[in-house]
């Protein structure tokens, strides 16, 4: 059976397209990055299991940020909802 968890739901979209949601984050860096499309390079879960770090590759640099869901976003692939 598929891992349907936001972590495995991620993992499984590694080397794929995400957008950043717009949010209004006090981190600045994620601020930055509202509504811009990246490549997901990496993921591992953070916190309680429920969100999760992710390493993006956007606008040539790579930012590594901390994500809930629903301030992620995957484009294309199996993601069906």
């Amino acid at each position: 059976m598929p891992d349907t968890s936001f972590l495995g739901l991620m993992q499984a979209h590694v080397g794929g397209l995400v957008r950043v949601a717009e949010t209004d984050s006090f981190l600045e860096e994620l601020c930055a990055l509202n509504g811009k499309v990246g490549i997901l390079l990496r993921v591992n879960s953070w916190g309680d299991g429920m969100g999760v770090i992710a390493e993006l590759f956007i606008d040539g640099k790579c930012h590594a940020l901390a994500f809930l869901p629903g301030e992620i976003e995957i484009i294309g692939g199996d993601d069906a909802s």
